[in-house]
């Protein structure tokens, strides 16, 4: 699946690179959801400014560390006509193995002349954790195309901040009206319900704290993206609370 939107200048389409089987008691309590969910694993594409970013890169060979995971970000690229030497810098929100896995193929990075734009607390943990997604970015910082970011504004209109909680650096972009939260939130559902997501955050109350914080900033206002909710959608403010509305 892909969905686009243009904000800032930016054409930003939203791409599900590969998918995680997922059992619904870790994302709801019990009953609430189907017991296997099928949860898209997306990238997102943008380019305008003269730029061709791609953000996360799905989890490419490192998808054996999920079982019954899937990952396509070649497929996502030749289907936005984008080669792997027209994109000038990978941000990658923080290094779990399904977002960054998919930056380097058989010990070699796939994109021979981007920059990788990691946050600096994520490069430093990187440096020597015994992790699938820290191995990936030492592989990056090895062939030299490692830059280690702060909170602010890395390309035109494109502003990277912290969002902590979930891991180490995890960080999420604004760009013109529209936001990309990562794993702010892993399922729609969470939007209504926020504390229903803790399965995978290390430290949940510091992700709670976020994760209210950046719903209530993107509520009634310009459209948003997960790294795991297929397309893009708007947080509504209803008379029942906030909800997610698919675009």
């Amino acid at each position: 699946m892909t969905a686009t939107v243009e904000s800032g200048g930016w054409l930003a389409t939203l791409a599900e690179a590969g998918t995680l089987p997922m059992r619904g008691s870790w994302l709801a309590p019990a009953g609430r959801l189907p017991d296997t969910v099928e949860v898209p694993s997306n990238v997102l594409l943008l380019r305008g400014h003269g730029r061709t970013i791609l953000v996360d890169t799905a989890a490419g060979e490192r998808a054996g560390e999920w079982p019954g995971a899937h990952a396509d970000l070649s497929g996502v690229l030749a289907g936005a006509d984008v080669s792997p030497e027209q994109v000038d810098a990978v941000l990658l929100t923080h290094l779990d193995f399904d977002h960054c896995g998919g930056i380097v193929q058989d010990g070699v990075p796939v994109f021979p002349r981007a920059r990788v734009l990691v946050m600096r607390d994520a490069a430093d943990w990187a440096s020597d954790a015994d992790d699938p997604g820290a191995e990936v970015v030492r592989t990056v910082a090895a062939a030299g195309l490692l830059d280690p970011v702060d909170p602010g504004e890395v390309a035109p209109g494109l502003t990277v901040a912290a969002a902590p909680g979930h891991r180490i650096g995890h960080s999420t972009l604004t760009f013109g009206g529209a936001a990309y939260l990562a794993d702010t939130v892993h399922h729609a559902e969470h939007v209504a319900h926020p504390k229903w997501d803790r399965e995978f955050d290390g430290d949940a109350a510091a992700a709670l704290s976020t994760r209210l914080r950046l719903l209530d900033a993107c509520a009634g206002r310009g459209p948003v993206a997960c790294s795991h909710i297929a397309g893009w959608g708007r947080i509504e403010l209803t008379p029942g609370g906030l909800r997610w509305r698919t675009l």
